[in-house]
């Protein structure tokens, strides 16, 4: 839709006083924003919102190119759900400027698909999508099967979201900021928390590294190396004498060097021979 199109669209004005359920469906409006709530089922986080002050006075100077979608209510305080749109109906409210909306009778089913389409325009994290998923399938809304269908994905790929509801939330409020975690990710973190409290101890240690995005196999061996520390081997092991002074040394591959101080102060021949006595009771 045009913006000269939408403009047409916006056909009434109503103040304050006459804003009531009695708007027609999917009839656009210029409401107040606090006669607006946000529905129980919205699907941004806070980390998600932006900045609704940008927002705000940018609507504010070039006003609004895009309605939200609302839905009537019945409640004592407030006329309508806000179902899309969430931020320009923010951004209104803190500029107490009214929302332009399209208000539509919507049942609970409708208006997660009306917001599910509003989410193939505006990216949206994988968590935020998992929180928000979580939500309706829990509260019957759709179930699992169904809303993958309805979103066209692979029921694979939903059980991966649902991976990040199932992960202990001390570790998402540690990471804080989730806009760069993949279902992935969460998978993998959900599985090594489940191994015990060293590995949960140990993903605690990494959450600014999950934070800025690292995938998930990065993850699990730095978490497994927290947990089991690789050994460091020595290059070289250095035999001394009862003074200090170095005999000789072995290294990695258990190569005997002799140093050559102690082969200028010895005889080189008898030190052959009783290297050759001790190797043959060794070997024989």
């Amino acid at each position: 839709m045009s913006i000269s199109d939408f403009t047409k669209g916006v056909r009434k004005n109503i103040t304050p006083k006459t804003q009531s359920r009695e708007v027609r469906d999917n009839e656009y409006v210029k409401i107040n924003p606090n006669l607006c709530k946000n529905w129980k089922y919205a699907d941004r986080q806070t980390f998600e919102l932006g900045e609704i002050e940008a927002l705000a006075n940018d609507i504010k100077e070039n006003g609004q190119h895009q309605p939200i979608v609302i839905r009537p209510i019945k409640h004592k305080k407030y006329a309508y759900e806000v179902i899309a749109g969430e931020r320009r109906w923010r951004a209104c409210k803190q500029q107490k400027i009214d929302v332009t909306a399209i208000c539509r009778d919507l049942s609970d089913l409708a208006a997660f698909k009306v917001q599910a389409a509003e989410n193939d325009k505006h990216s949206l994290s994988d968590y935020s999508k998992a929180m928000h998923y979580h939500k309706v399938i829990k509260d019957g809304v759709i179930s699992q099967n169904k809303l993958a269908e309805s979103l066209g994905v692979h029921k694979s790929t939903l059980s991966h979201l649902m991976a990040f509801t199932k992960v202990d939330s001390e570790v998402w409020n540690e990471v804080g900021d989730m806009s760069k975690v993949s279902g992935r990710t969460a998978g993998a973190i959900r599985a090594l928390c489940s191994r015990g409290q060293d590995y949960l101890d140990a993903v605690l240690m990494l959450t600014d590294k999950i934070r800025d995005g690292i995938g998930a196999n990065v993850l699990q061996k730095y978490v497994e190396d927290l947990v089991n520390p690789p050994k460091k081997e020595p290059k070289k092991m250095v035999i001394t004498s009862k003074s200090g002074k170095e005999l000789f040394t072995i290294s990695k591959n258990n190569q005997i060097v002799i140093s050559s101080k102690t082969l200028k102060n010895s005889d080189v021949s008898n030190v052959k021979k009783q290297l050759k006595l001790l190797l043959e009771k060794i070997v024989d």
